[in-house]
């Protein structure tokens, strides 16, 4: 029942409570969530459309993204790349709320290359980015900022690579990942991988399904575009429940608000 600055110490605690009583490790999307992926589904494929381009798609290992990225997947004809390297901040992990509050954080397992192959075979198309062996999550746990800050700087270096230009060519690239993860690189791209990311009181906290698009320019020094949090696909979407200023950024409002995940959409990189 809490508003924007009304909210107290106690139902902080007692939203934090219910929070770790329901959260899931790697949630499915919530209604509103399918809803606002089939309208970002229409959005982007008419965007396409309108440029007459092609595209290319890439989604974390986690299930949220995909399920995001598959209507526009569908409407495009274009399968789906999986990496590894695009998860939310703090990867995959369970976490428990004693009786005391203390949060206790543990290693969950993740789906194999072979599972999410099969369990999204309509949409997916290549997961070679991914283990051989194993579940797609290689960390040793819940994965802290700073392990989180230089992976966002290893996915920057990526975006900005040959590597990638060579593969996408002309096409735009979209890019299905997460609000906190996301923030991370927009910070990163802003402060050219300055370390100090972590210590900056700026945050990006983009709502779920909304596109931040970035467009890159190689002359004499790297160059980016930034426009972030087009949201006008939603229109016609439920809006997502309210939730208290304290929480509106990160996993939690990832999680909480509708279970849909944030698109970055980048445009095709100048050669």
């Amino acid at each position: 029942k809490a508003t924007f600055g009304t909210e107290t110490a106690e139902w902080k605690d007692e939203y934090k409570r219910a929070y770790y009583l329901v959260r899931s490790s790697d949630p499915n999307l919530s209604d509103t969530g399918a809803q606002q992926a089939v309208s970002l589904g229409r959005y982007v494929a008419s965007y396409l459309r309108e440029l007459q381009q092609e595209a290319v798609i890439f989604t974390s290992g986690m299930q949220r993204t995909i399920l995001t990225a598959t209507p526009l997947s569908l409407a495009i004809g274009t399968k789906i790349t999986v990496r590894r390297d695009l998860y939310e901040v703090g990867g995959v992990y369970s976490s428990r709320m004693d009786e005391n509050g203390t949060i206790n954080h543990s290693l969950e397992g993740s789906a194999t290359k072979e599972e999410i192959a099969k369990k999204f075979s309509d949409v997916v198309g290549d997961v070679s980015n991914l283990p051989d062996d194993g579940g797609w999550y290689t960390g040793g746990g819940k994965e802290d900022k700073s392990a989180a800050a230089a992976r966002a700087g290893r996915v920057c270096k990526w975006l900005i690579s040959r590597e990638l230009r060579d593969k996408i060519g002309d096409r735009v690239c979209i890019i299905v990942s997460h609000g906190a993860f996301i923030d991370l690189l927009v910070k990163t791209l802003i402060l050219c991988g300055s370390s100090e990311i972590l210590k900056t009181n700026a945050t990006f906290a983009p709502i779920n399904t909304s596109i931040t698009e970035m467009e890159f320019e190689s002359k004499d020094k790297q160059h980016v575009n930034i426009t972030l949090g087009n949201a006008k696909h939603l229109a016609a979407c439920p809006p997502p429940r309210s939730l208290p200023l304290a929480f509106l950024s990160g996993l939690i409002c990832g999680v909480a608000a509708t279970g849909a995940m944030v698109a970055l959409l980048g445009r095709r990189i100048s050669k």
